[in-house]
């Protein structure tokens, strides 16, 4: 079995979140591949800096921010768009949702996906897929807001923490 990560989008600076993971199983003949979000762009004339890869077979969003559901848009409309409900209600309308819980699991191509509140936003989840040793996304997460609590995630060997909201004239290192 084999996972490999390629960021789309989202490295270096604040722009769009776009993460492609792609996990190739010894029981199927082709890779399962999963966007983690599908950010859009942040300045008036600027684009969003990626698109839409082939094969994709899901589609997870992290919550409902510019720079983490901009680039749905322009998705196919066949590809399954997994989501919360209060997030789904910001999502266009030419997409084929599906309803993830805030707090729990759900079976995505015979892959377990875990979800939990990060804490930072209305709806707003991080994914713990079931692939290799786990892998563990999360767009946007705060750990100190009186108003979402962050739900602690189970293990992973991998982790992506999307944290690129702040100033934009301050490193975030």
């Amino acid at each position: 079995m084999k996972v490999s990560i390629d960021i789309l989008s989202g490295a270096g600076r604040k722009t769009a979140a776009a993460i492609l993971l792609t996990y190739q199983a010894e029981t199927h003949s082709k890779p399962i591949r999963f966007l983690l979000d599908a950010g859009g762009a942040l300045e008036i004339g600027e684009e969003k800096g990626w698109t839409q890869p082939d094969n994709l077979d899901a589609i997870f969003i992290s919550h409902d921010h510019q720079d983490h559901i901009g680039g749905l848009i322009d998705i196919d409309g066949q590809v399954p768009v997994y989501a919360t409900s209060p997030v789904q209600q910001q999502l266009p309308m030419h997409l084929n949702l599906h309803t993830l819980p805030i707090c729990g699991t759900t079976n995505v191509c015979g892959i377990k996906v875990t979800t939990g509140s990060a804490g930072h936003s209305f709806g707003g989840i991080w994914f713990h897929i079931d692939v290799g040793d786990g892998v563990f996304y999360s767009g946007d997460f705060s750990l100190e807001s009186c108003l979402y609590a962050f739900v602690m995630p189970p293990k992973a060997s991998i982790a992506l923490l999307d944290a690129s909201y702040g100033l934009y004239e301050h490193s975030l290192e």
